[in-house]
């Protein structure tokens, strides 16, 4: 972003880089993830995103031993996002939908699955208010949510078949779902 001398905005230049993605989902043991990431849950917004106390137990987070930097206050930080979305000109509801959006990803880690019949998968019982969070959160059907991480759908000859997914293919499926919405 180019400011002029008053400080006002004046032009902007936008450079492409490759976002690694599977940092959402995997951190190494001395680094952290993606900044906001960690300051949504210091956030005021903590409560309305379901990630309260969540810091330790969100599994794309707590893999790194790196919860906190020294000397980042990712509270502080996430103001400085807030005032950054208003100086760009951001809408309310836009930034809430990134917040909103960014609090589904770490939900979405945190969703455990377990056999069901042969070869299915489904959503743990213990995981079920998570995936109604995350569902909110991305304002999609809870039952839709649950079906797009269980099931895959494939295509043969012009006829669709659904197919039940391992729960470790279903763990890759919001692996790949919270890669696919950061993204």
């Amino acid at each position: 972003v180019n400011l002029n001398s008053h400080g006002l905005i004046v032009g902007a230049r936008i450079e492409n880089y490759l976002l690694e993605k599977i940092r959402v989902v995997q951190v190494a043991e001395d680094e952290r993830s993606y900044h906001i990431m960690y300051q949504l849950v210091q956030s005021p917004m903590a409560s309305e995103l379901h990630l309260q106390g969540m810091l330790k137990q969100l599994r794309f987070l707590n893999s790194s031993s790196c919860l906190t930097a020294p000397g980042v206050d990712d509270a502080e930080w996430f103001r400085e996002v807030q005032h950054a979305f208003i100086t760009l000109g951001f809408e309310d509801d836009e930034s809430q939908w990134v917040m909103y959006n960014t609090a589904a990803v770490l939900l979405l880690g945190n969703i455990s699955f377990e056999t069901k019949g042969e070869g299915g998968s489904q959503v743990d019982s213990a995981s079920m208010r998570t995936l109604g969070m995350a569902a909110e959160l991305l304002r999609v059907n809870e039952e839709t949510l649950k079906n797009s991480l269980t099931t895959r759908s494939i295509s043969v000859r012009g006829e669709k078949s659904v197919m039940e997914q391992k729960p470790s293919e279903a763990i890759k499926a919001a692996d790949a779902l919270a890669k696919a919405i950061y993204g």
